[in-house]
């Protein structure tokens, strides 16, 4: 199952994330110092969102940029044919 959390920056986003990993899965949680979030909203600035979504089968749960305060839950659905799990 993968979790999406769709808030905005601090909006708890960083302790939803914490919990997910004391519960074992896999954070992709972004963060302004962190390379990987820095050329994921990149690419989701340029609209390339399939390339963000290549990175979906790596991770379990995903917040912040470039996931939560966009419109990628827009492409999330559209790229997963509306089969999407949990959206928070």
């Amino acid at each position: 199952m993968k979790i999406f959390n769709l808030s905005l920056p601090k909006c708890a986003t960083t302790s939803m994330a914490k919990l997910a990993q004391l519960n074992g899965k896999r954070v992709c949680d972004g963060h302004w110092k962190d390379n990987k979030t820095n050329m994921l909203t990149t690419l989701a600035i340029e609209g390339l969102w399939n390339r963000v979504l290549e990175i979906v089968p790596y991770y379990d749960y995903f917040s912040d940029l470039p996931f939560g305060g966009t419109n990628f839950y827009r492409e999330l659905l559209k790229q997963s044919d509306n089969n999407v799990s949990s959206l928070l």
